[in-house]
Protein backbone atom coordinates (compact mmCIF):
# COMPACT_ATOMS: atom_id res chain seq x y z
CA UNK A 1 0.00 0.00 0.00
CA UNK A 2 2.91 2.25 1.05
CA UNK A 3 4.45 1.71 -2.49
CA UNK A 4 0.89 2.35 -4.27
CA UNK A 5 0.47 5.42 -2.68
CA UNK A 6 4.02 6.76 -3.45
CA UNK A 7 3.59 5.82 -7.41
CA UNK A 8 0.31 7.54 -7.45
CA UNK A 9 1.91 10.90 -5.87
CA UNK A 10 4.77 9.82 -8.02
CA UNK A 11 2.77 10.01 -11.29
CA UNK A 12 0.88 13.05 -10.28
CA UNK A 13 4.04 15.35 -9.12
CA UNK A 14 5.83 14.06 -12.35
CA UNK A 15 2.82 15.20 -14.81
CA UNK A 16 1.65 18.33 -12.87
CA UNK A 17 4.08 20.53 -14.88
CA UNK A 18 1.94 20.12 -18.68
CA UNK A 19 -0.89 21.64 -16.62
CA UNK A 20 1.24 25.11 -17.03
CA UNK A 21 2.63 24.13 -20.48
CA UNK A 22 -0.01 25.84 -22.66
CA UNK A 23 1.45 29.44 -20.13
CA UNK A 24 5.08 28.55 -21.18
CA UNK A 25 4.62 29.21 -24.65
CA UNK A 26 8.93 29.90 -24.51
CA UNK A 27 9.10 26.29 -23.35
CA UNK A 28 9.42 22.86 -25.31
CA UNK A 29 7.23 20.12 -23.35
CA UNK A 30 7.05 16.72 -24.12
CA UNK A 31 5.96 13.24 -22.42
CA UNK A 32 7.07 9.96 -23.04
CA UNK A 33 6.02 7.09 -21.26
CA UNK A 34 8.27 3.75 -21.74
CA UNK A 35 8.74 -0.05 -22.00
CA UNK A 36 11.50 -1.58 -20.00
CA UNK A 37 12.50 -5.45 -21.04
CA UNK A 38 14.92 -5.42 -17.68
CA UNK A 39 17.17 -8.18 -16.91
CA UNK A 40 17.16 -7.66 -13.59
CA UNK A 41 19.69 -9.39 -10.80
CA UNK A 42 19.26 -9.05 -6.91
CA UNK A 43 21.45 -10.05 -4.49
CA UNK A 44 21.05 -10.51 -0.49
CA UNK A 45 23.34 -10.15 2.37
CA UNK A 46 21.80 -10.78 5.55
CA UNK A 47 24.40 -10.27 8.22
CA UNK A 48 22.72 -12.02 11.44
CA UNK A 49 20.85 -15.31 9.83
CA UNK A 50 19.91 -17.89 12.30
CA UNK A 51 22.50 -20.13 11.95
CA UNK A 52 26.35 -18.48 11.14
CA UNK A 53 27.33 -14.95 11.28
CA UNK A 54 26.45 -13.41 7.73
CA UNK A 55 25.17 -15.08 4.95
CA UNK A 56 24.64 -14.03 0.61
CA UNK A 57 22.45 -15.10 -1.32
CA UNK A 58 23.42 -14.41 -4.63
CA UNK A 59 20.31 -13.67 -7.97
CA UNK A 60 17.67 -14.26 -5.34
CA UNK A 61 16.15 -12.90 -8.38
CA UNK A 62 16.99 -12.90 -11.41
CA UNK A 63 15.01 -12.95 -14.74
CA UNK A 64 13.54 -10.35 -17.23
CA UNK A 65 10.84 -8.66 -16.75
CA UNK A 66 8.93 -5.66 -17.75
CA UNK A 67 8.98 -2.03 -15.94
CA UNK A 68 7.23 1.02 -17.00
CA UNK A 69 9.07 3.94 -17.32
CA UNK A 70 7.39 7.65 -17.13
CA UNK A 71 9.67 10.80 -18.58
CA UNK A 72 7.93 14.04 -18.31
CA UNK A 73 10.32 17.41 -19.46
CA UNK A 74 10.28 21.01 -20.40
CA UNK A 75 13.26 22.82 -21.75
CA UNK A 76 13.55 26.64 -22.40
CA UNK A 77 16.74 28.41 -23.93
CA UNK A 78 19.41 27.96 -21.23
CA UNK A 79 17.08 26.03 -18.21
CA UNK A 80 14.61 23.37 -17.94
CA UNK A 81 12.95 20.56 -15.56
CA UNK A 82 12.46 16.63 -15.97
CA UNK A 83 10.90 13.81 -13.77
CA UNK A 84 11.02 10.24 -14.55
CA UNK A 85 8.60 7.49 -12.82
CA UNK A 86 10.27 3.87 -12.73
CA UNK A 87 8.04 0.29 -11.56
CA UNK A 88 9.10 -2.92 -11.18
CA UNK A 89 7.02 -5.70 -9.83
CA UNK A 90 8.45 -8.88 -10.00
CA UNK A 91 8.68 -12.69 -7.90
CA UNK A 92 11.39 -15.37 -8.41
CA UNK A 93 12.12 -18.73 -7.06
CA UNK A 94 15.69 -20.35 -7.02
CA UNK A 95 17.16 -23.51 -5.83
CA UNK A 96 20.70 -22.64 -4.50
CA UNK A 97 23.50 -25.16 -2.88
CA UNK A 98 22.26 -24.87 0.41
CA UNK A 99 18.37 -23.10 0.59
CA UNK A 100 15.53 -22.35 -1.84
CA UNK A 101 14.43 -18.81 -2.18
CA UNK A 102 11.40 -17.32 -2.71
CA UNK A 103 11.15 -13.55 -3.34
CA UNK A 104 8.99 -10.89 -4.31
CA UNK A 105 10.28 -7.17 -5.05
CA UNK A 106 8.29 -3.81 -5.76
CA UNK A 107 10.52 -1.51 -6.72
CA UNK A 108 9.65 2.92 -7.37
CA UNK A 109 12.12 4.96 -8.33
CA UNK A 110 11.37 8.59 -8.99
CA UNK A 111 13.88 11.61 -10.20
CA UNK A 112 13.08 15.12 -10.00
CA UNK A 113 16.22 17.63 -11.29
CA UNK A 114 16.66 21.01 -12.76
CA UNK A 115 18.61 21.00 -16.17
CA UNK A 116 21.23 23.60 -17.30
CA UNK A 117 21.43 23.40 -21.07
CA UNK A 118 24.50 26.27 -22.06
CA UNK A 119 24.57 25.37 -25.29
CA UNK A 120 23.63 27.87 -28.34
CA UNK A 121 20.38 25.18 -30.04
CA UNK A 122 18.07 24.10 -27.57
CA UNK A 123 17.85 20.32 -26.84
CA UNK A 124 21.48 20.35 -28.75
CA UNK A 125 24.72 19.83 -27.03
CA UNK A 126 25.52 19.23 -23.58
CA UNK A 127 23.33 19.62 -20.34
CA UNK A 128 24.13 19.25 -16.66
CA UNK A 129 20.95 17.73 -14.41
CA UNK A 130 21.15 18.04 -10.36
CA UNK A 131 18.13 17.24 -7.92
CA UNK A 132 16.26 14.38 -6.13
CA UNK A 133 15.95 10.54 -6.41
CA UNK A 134 13.57 8.43 -4.49
CA UNK A 135 13.57 4.88 -4.49
CA UNK A 136 10.92 2.99 -2.38
CA UNK A 137 11.97 -1.07 -2.34
CA UNK A 138 9.09 -3.34 -0.89
CA UNK A 139 11.12 -6.66 -0.89
CA UNK A 140 10.10 -10.09 0.84
CA UNK A 141 12.29 -13.03 0.92
CA UNK A 142 11.74 -16.55 2.23
CA UNK A 143 14.59 -18.68 2.72
CA UNK A 144 14.11 -22.42 2.87
CA UNK A 145 17.62 -24.27 4.23
CA UNK A 146 17.65 -27.52 2.21
CA UNK A 147 19.08 -29.50 5.72
CA UNK A 148 16.32 -30.82 7.59
CA UNK A 149 17.23 -29.52 10.96
CA UNK A 150 16.95 -25.84 9.60
CA UNK A 151 13.40 -23.61 9.91
CA UNK A 152 12.65 -21.57 7.13
CA UNK A 153 13.17 -18.02 7.61
CA UNK A 154 11.87 -14.95 6.24
CA UNK A 155 14.06 -11.69 5.20
CA UNK A 156 13.79 -8.88 3.54
CA UNK A 157 12.44 -4.25 4.33
CA UNK A 158 9.56 -2.24 2.91
CA UNK A 159 11.58 1.08 2.84
CA UNK A 160 12.42 4.46 0.96
CA UNK A 161 15.59 5.83 0.27
CA UNK A 162 16.27 9.53 -0.58
CA UNK A 163 19.62 11.16 -2.73
CA UNK A 164 21.35 13.87 -4.10
CA UNK A 165 21.44 13.26 -7.58
CA UNK A 166 24.16 14.77 -10.28
CA UNK A 167 24.50 13.80 -13.55
CA UNK A 168 25.45 15.36 -17.44
CA UNK A 169 23.73 14.37 -20.90
CA UNK A 170 24.51 14.93 -24.39
CA UNK A 171 22.31 15.48 -27.39
CA UNK A 172 22.85 15.32 -30.70
CA UNK A 173 21.20 15.24 -34.49
CA UNK A 174 22.07 12.89 -36.83
CA UNK A 175 20.43 14.05 -39.69
CA UNK A 176 16.54 15.96 -39.44
CA UNK A 177 14.65 12.81 -38.50
CA UNK A 178 16.77 11.35 -35.92
CA UNK A 179 18.58 12.19 -33.21
CA UNK A 180 20.48 10.81 -29.70
CA UNK A 181 20.64 11.56 -26.08
CA UNK A 182 23.59 10.32 -24.35
CA UNK A 183 22.96 10.58 -20.39
CA UNK A 184 24.92 9.35 -17.22
CA UNK A 185 24.39 10.18 -13.22
CA UNK A 186 24.78 9.27 -9.76
CA UNK A 187 23.13 9.62 -6.25
CA UNK A 188 24.28 9.56 -3.16
CA UNK A 189 22.60 10.09 0.39
CA UNK A 190 19.85 7.20 2.09
CA UNK A 191 21.80 4.63 -0.57
CA UNK A 192 25.10 3.24 -0.67
CA UNK A 193 25.18 4.71 -3.94
CA UNK A 194 23.08 4.57 -7.24
CA UNK A 195 23.98 4.62 -10.53
CA UNK A 196 22.26 5.44 -14.15
CA UNK A 197 23.47 5.48 -17.67
CA UNK A 198 21.44 5.46 -20.90
CA UNK A 199 21.48 5.73 -24.78
CA UNK A 200 18.03 6.29 -26.36
CA UNK A 201 17.33 7.46 -30.35
CA UNK A 202 14.84 9.58 -31.45
CA UNK A 203 12.59 9.24 -34.83
CA UNK A 204 10.85 12.29 -35.20
CA UNK A 205 7.13 11.45 -36.32
CA UNK A 206 5.45 13.58 -39.50
CA UNK A 207 2.77 14.14 -36.63
CA UNK A 208 5.17 16.17 -34.38
CA UNK A 209 6.08 12.98 -31.72
CA UNK A 210 8.82 10.76 -31.71
CA UNK A 211 10.02 7.02 -31.17
CA UNK A 212 12.41 6.63 -29.13
CA UNK A 213 14.74 3.46 -29.01
CA UNK A 214 17.50 2.72 -26.76
CA UNK A 215 19.12 0.78 -23.89
CA UNK A 216 19.32 1.87 -19.73
CA UNK A 217 21.72 0.72 -16.57
CA UNK A 218 20.50 1.33 -13.41
CA UNK A 219 22.56 -0.21 -10.34
CA UNK A 220 22.00 0.57 -7.04
CA UNK A 221 22.79 -0.89 -2.92
CA UNK A 222 20.28 -0.68 -0.42
CA UNK A 223 20.92 -1.86 3.11
CA UNK A 224 18.47 -1.83 6.45
CA UNK A 225 19.78 -2.80 9.85
CA UNK A 226 21.38 -6.14 9.16
CA UNK A 227 19.59 -6.84 5.62
CA UNK A 228 21.53 -5.53 2.21
CA UNK A 229 20.49 -5.71 -1.29
CA UNK A 230 21.99 -5.33 -4.46
CA UNK A 231 19.87 -4.46 -7.65
CA UNK A 232 20.69 -3.94 -11.22
CA UNK A 233 18.34 -3.28 -13.97
CA UNK A 234 19.65 -3.30 -17.59
CA UNK A 235 18.00 -4.22 -21.01
CA UNK A 236 16.24 -2.21 -24.19
CA UNK A 237 13.83 0.31 -23.91
CA UNK A 238 11.44 1.42 -26.11
CA UNK A 239 8.96 4.43 -26.12
CA UNK A 240 7.02 7.90 -27.82
CA UNK A 241 7.14 11.10 -26.78
CA UNK A 242 4.25 13.62 -27.52
CA UNK A 243 5.34 17.24 -27.60
CA UNK A 244 3.38 20.15 -26.54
Amino acid sequence: MKLRNTLAAAIVLACSPLANASADEGWDWGLTPYLWASSISTDLREDAPPVGNETDFNSIISKIDMGFLGHVEGQGDDFGVFADVVYLSLADSRDGRFAQTDADLDTLVFELAGVWAPGEVRNQGIEVFGGLRHIVVDLNVDIDPNAALLNTWNTGFDQSFSDVMIGARYKGAINDKWGYALRADGSWGDTEGTYSTSIIFAYKTDGGGAWNFGYRYMDTDLAVKTTSVALQLHGPVVGYTFNF
